[in-house]
């Protein structure tokens, strides 16, 4: 079956089996039908995650994504890292650092001075003299799995999260990266302007990143006005203080602070009082803090900050207080901190306790009891179900809400569980064959369970079913070196089928008879169990007894990751004693059929224990066909034998299918700087093994090797010639050519072997195919049209490439339109070949030729010219976009704040009683529509009549009567009066006007209580202006008003005033203020023309303007 004979949905089928990464890079560029779909289904150009992706596909990737404008400039989000596979940071930031130096920094003068145009590159990247790599960036999520320098840190920061167009940024680092602190705050306060969602975290146990206030001004931080959710693991209480005051629009808060909070701590209560809060913040959530005595008050005087604003609340915390029993935290003093957090609606809470004096049951119990009050049964939050135990191991009181949902939290249990009590059955027995299912709601939201047993304890028949929970999946379970005795036949009955992960936190005793019975129980009750954590001395114990033990073989068979505590290996014997056992075991594909991942933990270096490491390697490669793993990874926690001065390193070894290459990276932690200082590369070469070992980067000489990528620049285009007239046979004007050409002359038939022209219908055979060189194809004709240009390469396994250009043969220049010149209408490109075959990497290499310095000169110049068009053009088109953005959203917020007051106005209690909600939906739009008619003449007024009835509501009777005869009896001087005016209704609009426009305010008592708070303000305005305009405008104008018509009309003059007033208030209320603006235009009409009239009759009268 052919390519175009299969359907869509036969396309969608396969897809479904794939990750939208294999999908696109598998299917890409074939057709355009397949990169329609791809591009509708799978995200073409747009999304990309390359967090699972092989090696190879992630290159790939990182090519085409910054080379490629198609994936460059439409690029929206993009994920990267992962714990398991390689440096996925480094390969990207490489990428990156090509096309920076190659586009933007390159001089001639310095072209060979890495070093220089790294660190320009570097400095014009933070002073963001340079435009985003991927200006539509609107995600970006980063796994960093090893440490970085300040160049990776600064690129990915300022080169590629830098754009306008940023909104969400996650980024999870490994251990040890906390000095890179303040330039990630840097880059959050100074260049991303429109992030609204930060996400920047360690490891759990390390210190969190720290945030000085004294730091913040002298770098000159700006309020962020856009990011609204922030999670973030911090060092100190102070840095959650001064970010709150730089973020003002903050909605959301998840916090991990690693240092102690206590009642004494480095906090400036005159500078806490100065800074700011954000007053929308709704949602905390505090995680895993340590609270020590009084520091609880601190943490509590933290919360009410927010009491207006704070509807969703979180904690997670360990409480200790020594000497006062009392502040221990219970359902009591929890509920006065909700009470006072007047709109809280949801708070979830997991609360250990320190307990210096043995717990029983009576302490358990009235623990519990405080949870019993109506605040909890039956408040503000519902029943809410809250569970309290005692463990007896660790001396805690623990006390949770449930459902739980600290899933980064570890549980501790051990077989206290049983005695664990509810508050909302305080009478049934807590032993009851319900009670796994009571626990189901805690069970469901840990991820990680920590059991604790005494030495030689016989487990509880109920204890193990009571952990059961069918209903989850993907939990972790953490086992110390007393696992207890399980009840017989217990296996048979009870299966945990909810955790896939088993960890081993302490080595075994090595002297106890029990160690089998113990393993081999738990392992029978956890069949879903692929992922292993477990110290090198205790499996080093699994392989000396048990290796013939049939359950272990079983447990073996579906392990799929294992990862081994190698702390144990402190000199060069103790490894070369585990090196043969070790290794013969693992490597074994039959023992472990499916494992895929083998991580060593906590490799020291002390006494040269791994300097053997390239034999592990080796014996890891030279045994390819014995094994199935694809990630190996070795990761060092000290390096005292070389340096004193190093404390951590990272070495990463990855298995890349199919090319067997293993590369080894140690990167070393010195005084917070990071350095390379040895690189293995072990490389399989058929039936040997090369190992390379660098000490010194500049001391050792590496043969060149073929090079896994060739770019080949080709240009494509037309060029067309007037005839000068029309042809008289078939009408043609134009003659052209199209081609494809080398952008340095060389030979292109030495790896495409054909090229295909695809042309309008309208030719006779549109289909052209050119075989050999010049790729080129000549024609007449008469109008512009698209063709399709397909590159066909020398081996068959390539994809082809395909092009799009529109054929131009018409032109503004007068030596074009004339014939005199032809039109010359190219583009350039380039060919990206990765890791080809042999065969056409050496015609790749044969075809090289030296580019001609004149024509480079001409393609730079059109290169410059053709960027700064396209980035002026991009620049206004973001403008006009962000501009009617913020009109747009201007519009909806005053719509809906309108509708919302003018609802609330009009619709008294019980107006809609006994409607269903539908009807009164529909009612409260009609209402809302006609409120919006009524007051705001349904927004549909033009500037005309909305200045003419400005100008009607100033000018009345009293300007008529009472100024014209002030005038008349003291001279023109009192024109001045309303001349001056003018210049202040100017300033008025120019000045003030947007600032009540930005405000969202209508009147001067709302602009007021908005800028000042409070109503008395307001109140006091409003009665002021309505006095001032009593007494000073409306009875002045309506006493003048009766005047005239007692002089006119001889009507009596309070039959004239409750005439007037009659007559405003008829067409006033009855049409609202579309009526009052075009009573207002009419009359702007008919005192105009008086008045003109007027003042030519006065003039006559007193015999013109001389006299």
């Amino acid at each position: 079956m052919k390519l175009e004979g299969i359907s869509n949905d036969l396309f969608l089928c396969i897809w479904d089996h794939l990750t939208k990464t294999d999908v696109i890079y598998s299917f890409s560029n074939l057709n355009a039908r397949i990169d329609c779909m791809l591009f509708k289904f799978c995200g073409l150009y747009k999304e990309l995650d390359l967090r699972y992706c092989s090696l190879s596909i992630f290159r790939h990737f990182s090519h085409e994504i910054i080379m490629k404008d198609g994936w460059r400039l439409n690029l929206t989000t993009l994920k990267i890292g992962n714990p398991y596979r390689c440096p996925q940071m480094t390969i990207l930031a490489d990428e990156v650092t090509k096309f920076f130096m190659k586009n933007s920094f390159i001089r001639k003068d310095n072209q060979n001075n890495n070093s220089l145009t790294l660190l320009r590159m570097m400095k014009s990247l933070k002073k963001k003299n340079v435009e985003s790599l991927f200006p539509q960036l609107n995600t970006l999520i980063v796994f960093q799995n090893i440490t970085m320098d300040e160049n990776c840190r600064d690129i990915f920061l300022y080169g590629i999260a830098c754009g306008s167009s940023l909104r969400t940024l996650k980024w999870r680092t490994c251990s040890y990266q906390t000095h890179h602190s303040k330039s990630f705050f840097d880059w959050l306060f100074q260049c991303s302007i429109s992030l609204q969602k930060y996400h920047f975290e360690n490891t759990l146990g390390e210190s969190g990143f720290e945030l000085s206030y004294h730091h913040t001004l002298i770098n000159n931080y700006q309020f962020h006005q856009s990011l609204l959710d922030l999670r973030i693991n911090i060092l100190n209480l102070s840095t959650v203080f001064v970010l709150l005051h730089y973020l003002p629009k903050l909605q959301w808060l998840d916090v991990h602070i690693s240092d102690r909070i206590e009642a004494k701590n480095d906090l400036d209560e005159h500078l806490l009082t100065t800074m700011n809060y954000p007053i929308e913040l709704h949602t905390v959530k505090l995680r895993s803090l340590d609270v020590r005595g009084r520091g609880c008050y601190v943490l509590e005087n933290l919360l009410l900050k927010f009491l207006q604003s704070l509807e969703y609340l979180s904690i997670s915390m360990y409480h200790r207080c020594e000497n006062e029993p009392e502040l221990n935290y219970n359902g009591y003093s929890l509920s006065v901190l909700c009470r006072k957090l007047i709109h809280l609606r949801s708070f979830h809470f997991a609360i250990e306790i320190q307990m210096f004096e043995k717990a029983d049951e009576v302490i358990v119990h009235n623990f519990t009891k405080t949870f019993t009050t109506p605040f909890w049964l039956n408040g503000p939050f519902g029943c809410k179900r809250v569970c309290v135990d005692f463990e007896h191991m660790s001396g805690r009181i623990q006390m949770f809400s449930l459902p739980y949902t600290f899933s980064d939290k570890n549980l501790i249990h051990s077989t206290n569980l049983m005695n664990i009590e509810f508050n909302t059955d305080l009478e049934e027995n807590p032993r009851s064959e319900n009670l796994s299912q009571k626990l189901a709601t805690l069970w469901f939201g840990m991820h990680r369970l920590f059991l604790l047993f005494d030495k030689d304890q016989t487990l509880p028949s109920l204890f193990i079913p009571t952990l059961h929970c069918p209903s989850s999946q993907g939990k972790t379970l953490i086992l110390s070196q007393r696992r207890g005795t399980m009840p017989e036949n217990l296996v048979n009955h009870t299966q945990l089928t909810h955790f896939n992960a088993l960890e081993f936190f302490y080595s075994i005793d090595t002297n106890s008879n029990n160690n089998l019975q113990e393993l081999v129980s738990w392992l029978q009750i956890l069949p879903n169990v692929i992922c292993l954590e477990i110290c090198l001395t205790e499996f080093k114990y699994w392989l000396t007894n048990y290796t013939n033990n049939p359950h272990l073989c079983s447990f073996f068979q579906r392990l799929q990751r294992l990862h081994i505590d190698c702390s144990s290996l402190i000199n060069r014997q103790m490894n070369e004693e585990v090196y043969h056992l070790f290794l013969s075991y693992i490597i074994d594909k039959d023992r472990f059929p499916q494992l895929k991942c083998l991580r060593l933990r906590c490799c020291k270096d002390v006494g040269s224990s791994w300097e053997n490491i390239d034999q592990w390697i080796g014996f890891i490669l030279t045994h390819t066909d014995q094994h199935r793993l694809t990630c190996v990874r070795f990761d060092f926690i000290e390096k005292e034998n070389e340096t004193t001065e190093m404390n951590i390193c990272n070495q990463i070894m990855s298995i890349v299918q199919p090319s067997s290459i293993i590369v080894v990276h140690q990167f070393v932690y010195t005084s917070n700087q990071y350095d390379l200082t040895r690189h293995f590369q072990i490389e399989k070469n058929r039936s040997f093994i090369k190992v390379i070992n660098k000490v010194s980067m500049s001391s050792i000489t590496i043969e060149p090797r073929t090079p896994a990528v060739f770019v080949k620049p080709i240009l494509y285009g037309n060029t067309a010639k007037h005839f000068g007239t029309k042809r008289d046979s078939d009408g043609h004007t134009h003659k052209w050519t199209l081609y494809v050409r080398s952008f340095y002359q060389e030979d292109l038939s030495t790896y495409i072997s054909r090229v295909q022209f695809r042309l309008h219908e309208t030719y006779t055979n549109n289909i052209r195919v050119v075989t050999h060189a010049p790729f080129e194809i000549e024609e007449s004709g008469w109008g512009e049209f698209e063709t399709q240009i397909t590159l066909y390469f020398v081996d068959p396994n390539e994809k082809p490439v395909i092009f799009y250009h529109h054929l131009k043969l018409f032109s503004a220049e007068p030596d074009v339109v004339t014939g005199k010149e032809a039109l010359v209408n190219e583009f350039y490109d380039e060919l990206v070949f990765h890791e080809p075959s042999e065969q056409l990497a050496r015609l790749l290499i044969c075809s090289k030729a030296n580019p001609s310095p004149a024509d480079e000169k001409e393609y730079a110049l059109q290169k410059s010219e053709t960027l700064a068009k396209i980035k002026s053009a991009r620049q206004r088109v973001r403008n006009e976009i962000q501009e009617l953005t913020e009109r747009f959203r201007i519009t909806q917020e005053n719509i809906k704040r309108i509708r919302q007051r003018s609802v609330d106005q009009i619709c008294a209690p019980g107006t809609f009683m006994g409607l269903p909600n539908e009807a009164i939906d529909r009612r409260v739009k009609i209402v809302a529509v006609l409120v919006e008619g009524y007051f705001l003449a349904g927004r549909s007024m033009s500037f005309l009549p909305v200045g003419a009835s400005l100008f009607a509501s100033n000018i009345g009777s009293g300007h008529f009567i009472g100024l014209a005869g002030s005038g008349a009896s003291n001279g023109i001087g009192v024109a001045g009066f309303e001349l001056n005016a003018s210049y202040v209704l100017i300033i008025l609009g120019w000045v003030f006007l947007p600032v009540y426009i930005k405000a969202d305010v209508y009147t001067m008592p709302e602009f007021l209580k908005k800028r000042f708070g409070g109503d008395r303000i307001r109140f006091y305005q409003t009665v002021l202006a309505l006095i001032l305009s009593i007494f000073t405008k409306i009875s002045v104008d309506l006493y003048s008003g009766a005047i005239f018509l007692n002089q006119a009309l001889g009507w009596n003059m309070y039959v004239s005033v409750i005439a007037l007033v009659a007559l405003a208030a008829l067409f006033t209320i009855g049409g609202g203020l579309s009526a009052v603006i075009w009573t207002d235009f009419i009359q702007t009409i008919i005192m105009v023309i008086a008045a003109f009239i007027l003042m030519i009759i006065s003039y006559i009268r007193v015999g013109g303007l001389q006299s």
